[in-house]
């Protein structure tokens, strides 16, 4: 019964995030959740500078507070505030998207799935749970750096 709580709980934090995202970036052309993460035919998306400065910064959240997060030393509180600022990147994201259609499809699969590991930092998981989540925001930036060009060459103008 306790696993139901918590699932329950877990889908009502996640769905505000994803609706809000969503509806802030609605190009009525894909839905992340049944599509695979792939290259540009070999090659790595272009990005643009939002993308970039964003991705960046969630990036930096996390890296300046994991020794904290490895020592344990992270507060419910601690996690919170990275969490919000994590959200605030992938708004600023979702509102200024300026990819192709295709790139576009291909960062909302990493997106997404940031966000739902985003909404445990944000909500009531425990420490445990909130490492893990850590462990899979890094992942989804992993993710983005082997399929988008971050780096300066091939960058979308």
């Amino acid at each position: 019964m306790k696993c139901l709580k918590i699932y329950t709980m877990l889908f009502f934090l996640i769905l505000p995030s994803y609706l809000y995202a969503e509806s802030e970036h609605d190009h009525g052309h894909h839905n992340s959740s049944n599509l695979k993460l792939t290259l540009n035919d070999g090659k790595k998306w272009p990005t643009d500078e939002a993308l970039r400065v964003n991705m960046e910064a969630i990036h930096g959240h996390i890296k300046e507070r994991l020794h904290k997060i490895h020592k344990n030393q992270m507060t419910s509180e601690d996690f919170k505030d990275m969490g919000s600022k994590i959200k605030k990147n992938v708004d600023l994201i979702f509102k200024n998207c300026k990819l192709e259609p295709a790139a576009d499809e291909q960062l909302h699969i990493i997106l997404s799935s940031l966000l739902s590991a985003n909404s445990s930092l944000l909500g009531k998981a425990s420490s445990e749970e909130k490492k893990k989540s850590v462990e899979a925001i890094l992942g989804r930036y992993k993710d983005y750096v082997g399929h988008f060009d971050h780096t300066e060459g091939n960058r979308k103008k």
